[in-house]
């Protein structure tokens, strides 16, 4: 599958993610991506981070609530419960994890794991 085009998109306090790729529920990512960390699980979301190619990738994985939504009214939302975003750093990670409910241990822990 092609990627999409890249976009850049602009997150609160200055920092911004240099690209980010939505795909549709069922989106093979962990080819892309086989060295991967969760960061956080919770019933609706699991949020991986990976480092690859000088960059931090931040997988956002919803794809567990794609049962409970609708073909046809919910079409929007199930081809975009797979969210990748590249960082270059750590300084635009951050407010993009804590604003998904991750803490800065949970991060650390991930980057110690990896």
């Amino acid at each position: 599958m092609d990627h999409p085009t890249s976009r850049l998109v602009r997150f609160t306090g200055g920092v911004s993610a240099s690209e980010n790729e939505q795909h549709p529920a069922g989106y093979d990512w962990r080819t892309r991506f086989p060295e991967v960390q969760l960061v956080k699980r919770t019933v609706d979301v699991e949020v991986y981070l990976a480092y690859e190619g000088d960059a931090f990738w931040l997988i956002v994985d919803e794809t567990s609530i794609a049962e409970s939504l609708h073909p046809e009214d919910d079409a929007d939302i199930l081809s975009a419960l797979v969210t990748i975003e590249r960082h270059e750093d750590t300084r635009s990670l951050l407010p993009v994890l804590q604003s998904r409910g991750v803490g800065v241990g949970d991060l650390e822990r991930a980057l110690r794991a990896g």
